[in-house]
This record gives C-alpha cells, structure tokens and sequence, in this order.
C-alpha cells in the first residue's frame, strides 16, 4: 500500500471524518456537535491520560476501530500534539485503506469523530501528550467495532511541521 504522508489538520480535510476542538477566536461560546444520546443505554464517559510520545517518524496502520453509539472527542491539555488517523467506509461497510488519511493535531486543539468514524487508536507526537477524552460506552461493551487491514499502510512524516 502507498504510503500516506501527515498533513496538517484543516477544517474542510477533516470533515468528512469529524470537526475541530479549536476556539476560533473573540468572546463567544463556540459549541461543538458531541453527540452522545445515540442509544439508550449509552452512558456519558470521560478521563484524562498520558500517551506516550510515539518513538520515529512513520507508522504501520494496520487496525482500526469505530464507534457505532458515540462520537469521540480528544483535546491535548499539554504536550505535542496528536496524530489522527482516519478512514472512510468501504461498500462493505469496513474500513477503506485506499482513502486513509494522517492530520496532525497541534497542541491546545483537539478532534471529535464523527459517529461510525474509522479511525486509528490515537497518537500523541513528539514527547507525548496528556489528553481528556470524551465518549459515549455501553455497559454491555458493543461499543467498539475493530477491523485489521488486508494490508498494513504506512504513515510518514510525523516529525514534520
């Protein structure tokens, strides 16, 4: 598979696939569509963690994860920033490694995927990041839907700008 170079996270790139935590400036309240009421017994959960920075400038894709109850949303509280790597869905409702996307996510910022998004487990670039994390889970544990890849991608340019 041809590897996909990281580029940097731009509202209209990243659409497709979720929106931007980013306060786009002055004295208003920018809301953000957190969706966590798609299922009855979906329950509102959030935590803070450490990622540790991820070691080099490629990696290996070869899972990814959605969640069909909730949307996801990750915000650096400090640290390098994020990487974000996102699929969209095939005609057999898998994930489409052909249209595999990397975005860099600066540090203060964060993402919210889109419901059913494909998308890889997060990584934090650099030293690593400390991260809040918001999400609908089930109590019953339907709440993640994994796939391997056919064949793995390779991600590069992590180090870049």
């Amino acid at each position: 598979m041809k590897p996909v170079t990281v580029e940097p996270i731009d509202a209209v790139a990243f659409a497709p696939f979720g929106s931007i935590v980013a306060h786009a400036g002055g004295d208003d309240r920018d809301y953000l569509p957190l969706n966590l009421t798609a299922g009855e017994d979906l329950r509102a959960r959030n935590w803070t963690m450490r990622l540790a920075g991820h070691p080099g400038d490629g990696l290996l894709v070869s899972t990814l994860e959605r969640h069909p109850a909730s949307t996801q949303a990750f915000v650096t509280l400090g640290g390098d920033g994020l990487l974000a790597v996102v699929a969209p869905t095939a005609a057999d409702g898998g994930p489409d490694a052909s249209g595999l996307r990397a975005f860099r996510v600066p540090p203060g910022s964060g993402v919210i995927y889109h419901r059913d998004t494909w998308h890889h487990g997060m990584v934090a670039l650099g030293r690593g990041s400390d991260v809040f994390i918001v999400m609908g889970l089930r109590a019953d544990g339907r709440d993640t839907v994994w796939a391997e890849l056919s064949t793995p991608v390779p991600v590069t340019g992590l180090m870049g700008n």
